[in-house]
């Protein structure tokens, strides 16, 4: 199970690099090509992706903090999934692939939340 736990988190920590380095690379350059990009939603990727850092840290270390801040990543990339997949439905001005990107890190977040429970029994 350690293998799992720490195979989970090395993933996200990889993911929030990525982020990192892709979004700040369009907030810089701006989007390759003709691209459909909310700056909002690159500038919250971002965000996200810098403040997930430390919560990997205290999940990896099993401190409660990072139990109760893995679930506040978790409700903020699942709040934000449901208002792109509402756009994308109703009005089509976001891209498919950013729907599906939040959709992966609601569920790389949801391993992680699920990951930090068990390391706490």
């Amino acid at each position: 199970m350690k293998i799992l736990r720490t195979a989970i988190l090395l993933f996200g920590f990889i993911h929030a690099l990525l982020s990192i380095l892709e979004g700040s690379r369009v907030l810089i350059a701006g989007p390759a090509g003709d691209q459909i990009v909310l700056p909002w939603l690159v500038t919250y990727n971002v965000a996200m992706a810098l403040f997930s850092l430390p919560v990997l840290y205290l999940v990896f270390r099993q401190r409660s903090r990072g139990q109760m801040l893995s679930l506040s990543v978790l409700a903020a990339h699942t709040m934000v999934f449901l208002v792109l997949l509402g756009i994308y439905l109703t009005t089509g001005q976001v891209a498919g692939k950013s729907v599906i990107a939040m959709a992966v890190r609601s569920a790389v977040w949801a391993l992680i939340f699920w990951q930090s429970r068990i390391a706490k029994r």
